[in-house]
């Protein structure tokens, strides 16, 4: 389930010419297209490419971002790669040469070099980790949702004894642990431009708006003599009992939540809360928005949409809190991608469309994959954003 980010070693296997630009070229990799300067890569050549919402390290090879060297640190906002439209062409990531670079790359990070200078890469290696590149995430706790925010990772080594009773009440209820007593997993969706070929032409699927806002999952566990614990998370942090954080205010705000929980012990909840991104409240009115888009069974397994809304109650009941349905029909890319730009699909909103995600209907499994569900973001939203 869990996306791997990786900036990878690919061999050009094409050069199209812009149909606007005498000094740009254009480079497909797999689903994406780079835009580049003319005849900066031929075909055969190897390269690195590096997908939207990436942050390249503060290094000299990539000054150009930052339009040369700066007084201080080059701020994360320069170091985020996005989308952007290049005269009238997407240009989706980064294009890197790869010789041109190869020797500026250090050694600490054991990675096998050949004479102490110049590490040796295949097409199809995996260069984040080496140089450095990390997937863009924003902040868990943003400005619009301020409040304590207890978690995993953020506990410190208690120094009092009601500290330490703290502390141990946490480990306990599995706070402290990434997958909780339940072993529920980090829930995360991979790009379809980095799988072209994954969903079958006319298999059913069904897609949904992609929520600009921040992952959460929810569970109840029961435990001994009737006593219970209600677990709140983001997508890879247990949230204290006693946390203010917007996922904690998730449950004041719909107490639905915690009600169905406890009415499906074991069951978990996974979906989107608003608002946790600047401009993106999705109509929450001061108040934590939860939208759902999954729901893992007992046995670890994903309930089917039929099996969804017959555990939420009723239609009208399901589509209110649920991500908004845009399709569900046949699987014909070009319709799809028709569907991912465009305003919000929120009843009452006029935010952007973040993208969609696409799921096969009913599930099944890739190889290399997992199960089959894929997004799409919009374009339109990565040059918006990044701004």
């Amino acid at each position: 389930m869990k996306e791997h980010h990786k900036v990878e070693v690919v061999r050009i296997k094409e050069v199209r010419v812009h149909p606007n630009a005498d000094k740009l070229e254009i480079v497909p990799i797999e689903g994406y297209q780079a835009v580049v300067g003319k005849g900066q890569y031929k075909v055969g050549d190897l390269a690195y490419y590096i997908p939207p919402d990436s942050i390249v390290p503060d290094r000299p090879e990539f000054d150009f971002l930052w339009k040369g060297p700066l007084e201080g640190p080059a701020p994360l906002k320069r170091r985020r790669i996005a989308a952007k439209r290049l005269r009238g062409e997407w240009s989706e990531g980064l294009l890197m040469p790869l010789e041109q670079h190869q020797t500026c790359w250090s050694t600490p990070r054991g990675i096998p070099v050949d004479d102490g200078k110049v590490y040796q890469v295949k097409e199809g290696d995996d260069l984040a980790e080496m140089i450095g590149i990390t997937h863009y995430d924003p902040e868990e706790e943003p400005a619009s949702t301020r409040g304590t925010n207890k978690s995993v990772r953020k506990a410190k080594i208690p120094t009092t004894w009601r500290g330490w009773v703290n502390f141990i009440k946490m480990y306990i209820r599995g706070e402290r642990c990434e997958g909780g007593p339940t072993g529920l997993p980090v829930y995360d969706v991979e790009a379809l431009k980095k799988h072209m070929h994954v969903f079958e032409e006319g298999e059913n699927v069904i897609a949904t708006e992609k929520i600009h806002g921040s992952n959460a999952r929810y569970s109840y566990v029961k435990g001994f003599f009737g006593y219970g614990h209600m677990y709140a998370g983001s997508r890879n942090l247990w949230k204290s009992i006693d946390s203010t954080c917007a996922w904690r205010r998730a449950l004041k705000d719909n107490p639905w939540i915690e009600m169905w929980c406890k009415a499906h012990p074991g069951y978990a909840l996974y979906g989107e809360i608003t608002p946790t991104q600047k401009g993106y409240d999705y109509g929450s009115n001061g108040k934590v928005r939860f939208f759902l888009f999954d729901i893992r069974d007992t046995k670890g397994n994903w309930v089917t949409r039929q099996e969804a809304q017959d555990l939420i109650g009723d239609w009208n009941t399901f589509m209110q809190v649920s991500v908004p349905i845009l399709y569900a029909g046949p699987f014909n890319l070009d319709h799809l991608r028709k569907l991912v730009d465009g305003p919000s699909y929120v009843t009452g909103v006029k935010h952007l469309r973040e993208g969609i995600v696409i799921k096969a209907q009913p599930d099944r499994y890739a190889h290399n994959l997992g199960r089959v569900q894929l997004k799409i973001v919009s374009n339109e939203f990565l040059e918006r954003d990044s701004k």
